[in-house]
């Protein structure tokens, strides 16, 4: 993650190989000082990948810095081939307690013609701070566009009935533009 590359840079020397999950994770690690960084150019499987291809478990320990209940299950997966993960967390992301009053007030006025989903957490989230029971229909009503399918099976638990577009690949610049395509 993004959020985890000032803690790598202050916790290990700019020669480390970094192993980022996407191209905007990737630039943050360059700019922070980091010569050799390789991007998966997609999500946690293609940054398991993509670290089973440049790595073997026998040339040393794999340090994942991650969010607070994030990356569990990449390092789990790392460690079932062999390698040893250690997992440090170097962020927390705490959701809002409840969704901005503008927000709320163009929900309402149905003036909130998609929303973006960069996660199923975010999604789970958000879903949750829904403030009304009668806001509720109407919200799951809009369109969505997410970054991946798991985001599209969190929406479906929740119960919601509009248009859902699953970005091409999971980063933002391919959120945008499924966004640009629908609204063309």
């Amino acid at each position: 993650s993004g959020q985890a590359v000032a803690m790598a840079a202050a916790c290990v020397p700019p020669s480390v190989p970094v192993f980022a999950v996407g191209d905007r994770t990737a630039q943050k690690a360059r700019e922070a000082g980091f010569t050799t960084v390789h991007s998966a150019h997609g999500n946690a499987q293609a940054l398991e990948h993509l670290l089973c291809q440049h790595c073997a478990p026998a040339l040393g320990s794999l340090l994942l810095f991650s969010g607070v209940g994030q990356g569990m299950e990449l390092a789990a997966s790392l460690r079932a081939q062999g390698f040893t993960v250690v997992r440090r967390v170097a962020y927390r992301a705490d959701p809002a307690d409840a969704l901005p009053a503008l927000v709320d007030h163009a929900l309402l006025a149905g003036q909130i013609a998609a929303i973006l989903f960069f996660s199923a957490r975010s999604a789970q989230s958000w879903l949750k701070r829904v403030p009304s029971v009668g806001m509720g229909a109407r919200v799951r009503g809009v369109r969505a566009v997410v970054i991946s399918e798991a985001v599209v099976k969190t929406l479906c638990q929740a119960g919601w009935q509009g248009p859902v577009s699953v970005a091409a690949t999971p980063d933002a610049p391919a959120m945008l533009q499924t966004l640009g395509a629908w609204s063309a």
